[in-house]
């Protein structure tokens, strides 16, 4: 049989189609989810073991990580590049082909951007604090008061409901 709406005519669906379908939907909805969950799983498995595999290089009073130790030259170059960043100076960087420049400029360059944002979301938050500290020390700091309310009671004076004899 078929429904009829407007100039349309649709099949008429049983409800356990609708509700097989929802069934359907909602057990590919918790499929997906598992394998995302087993996807997070599995990069925070591989970044456990980059973590564990990197060299820890201090450099500028930073800690890079790298993934194998870095020569002498690199080590040089990932110090000028720091040191170029924070003096807020343009650099010109020389090595010969496959010294690992590359490699050295971005492990540097993000280390320093790093910690550069956790210091300055340290910064803010100890600023926030401070500020919110200030406001609950102030002498004539203004609370607000929050008025009571009592809901109206059930019962009703007989007045209310006198007839008034002017209508």
């Amino acid at each position: 049989s078929t429904m009829r709406l407007g100039k349309f005519s649709l099949p008429n669906i049983k409800e356990d189609v609708a509700e097989e379908t929802n069934e359907d939907f909602f057990k590919k909805e918790s499929e997906i989810e598992e394998k995302s969950h087993q996807n997070r799983k599995k990069n925070a498995k591989k970044e456990e073991k980059m973590e564990k595999k990197s060299i820890k290089a201090t450099v500028g009073g930073l800690e890079i990580a790298f993934p194998f130790d870095p020569y002498p030259s690199q080590l040089a170059l990932m110090s000028r590049v720091i040191q170029s960043i924070r003096s807020s100076q343009n650099s010109l960087l020389e090595s010969p082909t496959g010294t690992g420049k590359s490699l050295s400029l971005l492990c540097s360059a993000l280390e320093l951007q790093r910690t550069e944002k956790k210091r300055l979301n340290d910064e803010f938050e100890r600023k926030e604090n401070d500020r919110k500290l200030k406001e609950v020390k102030k002498p004539n700091a203004k609370l607000s008061i929050v008025p009571s309310f009592s809901p109206p009671s059930n019962s009703y004076h007989q007045s209310d409901f006198q007839s008034n004899s002017n209508c």
